[in-house]
């Protein structure tokens, strides 16, 4: 017989509002804990306003509802703390194979990270991977949303910060520093550095199917960081300064300007054996043939500001006329 459609509302409005009576009294009444709320047509369950969709039928990113899952959304600590001491599973995944400890990684809180790592019932790994295909450790998921407080818990219980992964829909293989570096993501890019992460440390080639210049190539994240930064809510300033400051914090921890890059595609070779000065040379020279030597941006990108050649001058193994 399927569950009465008020009582699963009434279930979900519990696990939303932190009611752990009205949690108590659902499993009480045998609804289980890892019942799934978005599941509407199944159970019969209407969509009221007070709660909306929670997941697009078939989506590969979006989790199912849970109990637990709905509790955590909503912010209620207490309540997500009672349904793990029940024995609700985080194993839970979406069908990208990721767990909730990524998700919420990705765009959670502080207490999100640590409850998830730190109750005695979770089974969950600080350095797991995603699944077979994206393999993103949820520091890495942490570092591409600039999740300061999640990479800072996932640090503190032992998160690797030099392990590499595999980018989702893509074949490149980083690291967290890379991807803050890529970025200029200047708190993550701190964070890294002073639990450990190599800031000389190369990027992998793709296991298959090359395509892009820049992913498909082995750089450091002096080079990365020196590829053009979105102003997207930071503005052109903003993501100027940004890069610059990466950059430093890459320089203080040991970065070595003189490390080439390794490019044998052909969609790259043009930049294969280049220092991360040379880098940024040959990639000024591509921008003003495209845009122009006086456009500052291109599209939703900044250029990078002079003051960048200065810091990462190099005046040995040039294969770039630099002066």
């Amino acid at each position: 017989m399927p569950p009465d459609p008020q009582a699963l509302l009434d279930y979900f409005d519990a696990c939303r509002l932190g009611d752990i009576g009205g949690i108590r009294a659902a499993l009480a009444a045998g609804l289980g804990l890892e019942v799934d709320f978005s599941l509407r047509a199944e159970h019969n369950l209407p969509d009221p306003p007070r709660c909306g969709p929670l997941r697009s039928p078939g989506s590969p990113y979006l989790f199912p509802a849970t109990p637990l899952m709905v509790a955590m959304r909503f912010d209620q600590r207490l309540a997500a703390e009672y349904l793990l001491d029940q024995g609700a599973s985080t194993r839970t995944t979406n069908r990208q194979g990721r767990t909730w400890l990524h998700l919420f990684a990705w765009g959670g809180k502080a207490w999100h990270v640590a409850l998830l790592m730190d109750h005695p019932r979770s089974a969950l790994g600080v350095d797991d991977y995603s699944g077979q295909i994206e393999q993103e450790t949820p520091l890495f998921c942490a570092c591409f949303h600039q999740n300061e407080a999640a990479c800072r818990e996932l640090l503190a219980r032992g998160a690797d910060p030099n392990r590499f992964q595999r980018i989702e829909g893509t074949d490149y293989r980083f690291n967290a520093l890379h991807q803050a570096a890529r970025h200029a993501r200047l708190g993550v890019v701190e964070m890294l550095l002073a639990h450990g992460a190599d800031p000389n440390q190369r990027t992998l080639p793709p296991l298959q199917n090359p395509s892009s210049v820049f992913e498909n190539g082995r750089f450091t994240a002096l080079h990365l960081a020196l590829l053009p930064k979105s102003i997207y809510k930071r503005g052109q300033d903003g993501a100027a300064r940004d890069t610059l400051d990466t950059i430093r914090a890459l320089l203080r921890a040991g970065a070595d300007p003189a490390l080439t890059c390794e490019c044998q595609l052909p969609v790259n070779e043009r930049f294969d054996g280049l220092t991360p000065y040379d880098f940024e040379v040959a990639r000024r020279r591509e921008l003003d043939e495209e845009f122009g030597p006086r456009a500052v941006t291109s599209g939703w990108f900044v250029r990078n500001p002079p003051e960048v050649l200065e810091l990462l001058r190099v005046k040995s193994g040039s294969k770039i006329a630099t002066d």
